[in-house]
Formats: structure tokens, sequence, C-alpha cells
């Protein structure tokens, strides 16, 4: 399904328009026989995405029958369940709404598959598995680590001191501050914080946001880490990233660089997201306003580039082994996450697994092959892992939950090739 882009004009006339029980049902049955003109496929999805996770089946007509029966249902039953107005944004920022996402769809490569079966009968959760939060470490060039507060989403650094968003101080070059919780102690470092090469870092299962000295702001999701200077000096800003983040690059004269394994990526001012994990063969910068410039190296280190790839709004510079491939994508896939969803565009089945280890704290294993199925929906992040395993499972794949945080994984014969 594509995505639908809006104008800012558009998404508020959206937003003021009341979306009836009638006016969706006669939508879901157009959405059934294929006949849905574009506007009207913009309005069914923008609907659809304003409600909960949704975790049926998306059927097309070379699917059988009685699937497709199935999801209509399944939609005549939502519409029922509510009939309040569309007054909600799916993003903060007025620039895109790309409602792809809104289906969970299981795909076989070479083989379709589907059973209406209970979804309880092959889960086993011994231990209930609870999502991600904001949980961070900052780490000082002394080597002084700093864990942060869980119950604050990000830090600031000032001129002479690092706080949370709240304004409470986490660092401080001289005196004394309040915390965080508004206690009067307060981790010190007797060195400047000039010059000084900090880090941020969130483990498996954390997420948070930092506001660099230029006025930058980036939020790392799990098991990501970010190195940057307290101060910015020189005719460049340069930070490394090893993991996933959004930028929101504070525009200067003077260009921002985002370093990460193989690769470098040159901003004067945008908002881009770029994945960049040591366990995934590729580095993903997905460009959301601005424009970038991306740059390859064939080997960690080297000091022959490739030709700078300039990317466009929309567009994707997926960087495999030092070679770029440039795609326009559905952005709200790609970064979902920081709006508190997972959302999945054609995704393969162990990509998805990664991405759940990771807010999950989980460690995924195989037991034969891995599943050949890819993945087509949303659900938000702060569900319980029972309540996503459970989704999944309708596409003919067992789980099971060893030692609260070991998942085994093994597909059905159906699902193996």
């Amino acid at each position: 399904m594509p995505a639908i882009f809006l104008t800012k004009g558009e998404i508020q006339a959206r937003m003021d328009k009341r979306f009836t029980e009638d006016y969706i049902e006669k939508l879901a049955h157009k959405y059934k026989e294929g006949t849905l003109s574009p506007d009207e496929l913009a309005d069914f999805e923008y609907w659809y995405a304003s409600h909960d996770d949704h975790v049926f089946v998306h059927s097309d007509a070379r699917r059988p029958r009685q699937v497709k029966e199935r999801i209509l249902n399944k939609i005549l039953q939502q519409v029922g369940s509510t009939n309040k107005p569309l007054i909600q944004s799916i993003l903060h920022k007025w620039w895109v709404i790309a409602v792809a996402a809104i289906f969970l769809v299981a795909v076989v490569t070479s083989l379709y598959f589907y059973s209406n079966r209970s979804i309880d009968r092959h889960l086993s959760i011994v231990t209930e598995v609870v999502p991600g939060g904001n949980k961070a470490t900052l780490t000082l060039a002394n080597g002084k680590k700093v864990a942060l507060d869980s119950s604050q989403s990000g830090i600031i650094i000032g001129e002479e001191n690092i706080k949370y968003n709240n304004g409470y101080t986490v660092l401080a070059e001289k005196g004394r501050g309040p915390s965080a919780s508004g206690k009067s102690t307060v981790n010190r470092n007797s060195s400047s914080l000039n010059n000084q090469m900090l880090s941020l870092s969130t483990p498996k299962g954390g997420q948070y946001q930092v506001i660099l000295e230029d006025g930058t702001k980036v939020w790392l999701n799990a098991a990501s880490t970010l190195k940057y200077p307290s101060r910015f000096s020189g005719d460049t800003r340069e930070v490394f990233l090893e993991g996933e983040a959004f930028f929101e690059v504070k525009k200067s004269n003077a260009p921002f660089i985002v370093k990460s394994k193989n690769q470098a990526v040159l901003v004067l001012g945008t908002e881009f997201n770029l994945s960049s994990y040591a366990d995934e063969k590729w580095t993903k910068t997905t460009l959301v306003s601005g424009a970038v410039q991306v740059t390859s190296y064939e080997e960690k280190g080297s000091t022959n580039p490739s030709t700078p790839q300039k990317l466009i709004p929309g567009q994707q510079a997926k960087n495999t082994n030092g070679q770029i491939a440039v795609k326009t994508v559905d952005i709200t896939s790609e970064i979902a996450w920081r709006y508190g969803k997972f959302m999945f565009t054609d995704k393969p089945f162990k990509q998805v697994m990664n991405e759940l280890a990771r807010w999950y704290n989980l460690e995924v294993v195989y037991e034969g092959n891995v599943p050949e199925v890819k993945f087509f929906g949303g659900i938000k992040r702060d569900n319980k892992l029972t309540a996503v395993l459970h989704i999944l499972e309708d596409a003919g794949i067992d789980f099971s939950i060893q030692d609260h945080h070991k998942l085994l994984v093994k597909a059905s014969k159906n699902n193996i090739h």
C-alpha cells in the first residue's frame, strides 16, 4: 500500500472532518472490493491509524476468499467500537503523514499460509516481559559513568553544566545543585566541561534524548551510543553514532557531520534518521527534511571515500559493504520508533525480531531455519511483549521464553522452505 503524503492544509482539513460509522463502513466495503479512490484511501488509512494497534491480516485479490471475509469482519468490528471524531495527529510534525503501515501481514516468499487457530495454543510465556523505557548512561572523558534518571527523558548540554529536561542538574563544573528528584546531591566533575568528549549510551530496552551544545536535538533508540564534544569548535560539528538515532540539526554555517560504521553524513540543518547497528550488515540514512550528503568508506577507517550521494526528503541511502543504494521509502515506518511505535513495511522477519530484541532486551534464538516471512503493520512500543508475540504468532511462528530474556523462535512447517 503506498504512503500518503499530505500538505499542512490537507492535514488540518482531515483532522477537522468527523468520520461517521456509516462513512467508515462504506470505505471498508470499498477497500475490500479494491474500489477506493486516492482520497478515500487516505481517509480510511488516516482514520484507522488513529486507533489502537492493528492485529488482523491484510489480504488482496489473490488471497483466499475466507481470509478476505475475516479482514472485513474485523474492520467492521473496529467501526462498531467507536464513533469518535478523528482529532489526533500521528506525528508531532506537520511535514508528513505517511500512513502506509496500518495492517499486519505475513507474506511467505513462495507459499501463503494462514490459520484461524487460537493464538494462545503455542505461546508459552513463563514471565511477562515489559517494554523498554528511558534508560541511559553518560560517560565522561575520564571514564566516569553517570547513570541517568529514568524518570527523565533527556539531557541538555549547557555552557557550564549538563541538566535534565526539567532543569535539574546532572553534572556541573563546580558547585552543587538539585538532582532530578530535587535532592541536593549531584554528580560533579572537577575538570572543566570544555573540550570534553562525552558519550551517551542506551542499553537494550532503553531510549534517551540529548540536546547538544549547538541546539541540535538527538533521540537515541535502544542499544545505541552517541559520542560528541561538550563544546563544538573549529569549522565543523562532528559526532559519532553506533546504533540508531533521529537528528534535528540546528542550522549553522558550520557543517554537521555524523560518522558511523563505513560512512559519514554531512548536513547544514535538517531532520533525518540514521540506523547503524553493529549486528546489521547495512547502515541506513533516511532524510525527512532538508538535505544531506552521504559518503561511504569501503573499510572502517579508510581514507578513500566514495562519491558523495545527495538525498532529498523521502529518500533513504542504504550502505551495504561500502555500496550505497538510494531509494524512496515510507518515512513513517522508518521513524516510527521516535513516536512510540513499531511500524513494518514489508520487513523481513529477522529484522523485525532484531528490533524487538533491542527494545525488550531479549536474546533471540532460532530453532532451525529463520522463518521466511515479512511483516507489514504497526503496534505501539509500550505494549508488553506478549501482546506483540500474539500478533506475530498469527503468521504461523511459535515462540517461548526461557530465563526471562531468552526468546526461542520456531517456524511452523508451513513457513520453512
